[in-house]
């Protein structure tokens, strides 16, 4: 994505104010990704968005798949990520839920506004099934569009939101994985650095990849350098696996 300069109304409705700064409808974003306590916090005037132009590119690619849809993200931070979905793909239904138990003002007053299109759900973990369950059935009548994880990042949570929600998934819905190559980086290599020791997320693209192999739960997996995007097939009563039986006999590596 190349950016605009000035006031010049980019194509995807996003006006660059500068390298770090942009507007939708007259909503500011403002990009911060430094180290999360670092981060400034959102007010009801800007919001603090933790995705990098890259990240917003994707989501550029995933408008058709977005626009106008059902749409849970899990994990919002500050709330930009849910204010920007709202913002550039207007979808019918749109809910974040987080385990952070204080409310966040500025995208509270924000909710307000969307006459219930936009709900928030605080003190909830991603791998609470009777929850998730619960607002998947009462938010979006049992069926979800499209489900964003940027929440933990952990595995175990990870794989555990994913066997609770694609399920739940729409045929040809579409489950986005932020994140996924954190351990591949300079922070987890050290020994002394807590996550040297965790199970990486590629782990879990791995046993997807399985499954996409030997099944037909999974229509595709797209993945570049900052997410995942797997697509549920239309198969009928195709179950998720992991195919952990499909390896040879293989361990499955944690990486």
């Amino acid at each position: 994505m190349t950016a605009t300069s000035g006031n010049q109304e980019a194509s995807n409705g996003l006006n660059w104010l500068d390298a770090n700064n942009f507007e939708i409808d007259g909503c500011r974003f403002t990009i911060d990704i430094s180290a999360s306590h670092e981060r400034r916090p959102s007010t009801s005037d800007n919001f603090t968005l933790v995705k990098t132009r890259r990240f917003l590119a994707t989501y550029d690619a995933l408008a058709s798949r977005l626009e106008g849809k059902a749409i849970l993200e899990l994990g919002i931070f500050q709330g930009g990520s849910l204010v920007y979905f709202d913002k550039r793909f207007r979808p019918k239904k749109l809910v974040g839920l987080d385990l952070r138990a204080e409310p966040i003002p500025a995208l509270e007053a924000y909710v307000a506004t969307r006459d219930g299109a936009v709900k928030t759900y605080y003190n909830t973990s991603q791998d609470d099934e009777a929850a998730l369950t619960a607002i998947c059935r009462e938010e979006f009548g049992g069926e979800v569009d499209a489900v964003i994880d940027d929440a933990s990042h952990a595995y175990d949570l990870t794989k555990k939101s994913f066997q609770i929600l694609f399920p739940k998934l729409a045929p040809g819905g579409i489950y986005v994985i932020e994140d996924w190559a954190w351990s591949y980086q300079a922070a987890a290599q050290k020994p002394w650095r807590g996550q040297f020791w965790k199970t990486g997320l590629a782990t879990l693209l791995l046993e997807l990849v399985g499954d996409l192999a030997s099944n037909h739960a999974i229509e595709k997996i797209a993945i570049d350098r900052t997410m995942a995007v797997i697509t549920k097939s239309a198969a009928k009563d195709s179950q998720l696996t992991f195919r952990s039986g499909a390896l040879r006999a293989r361990r499955s590596p944690k990486v």
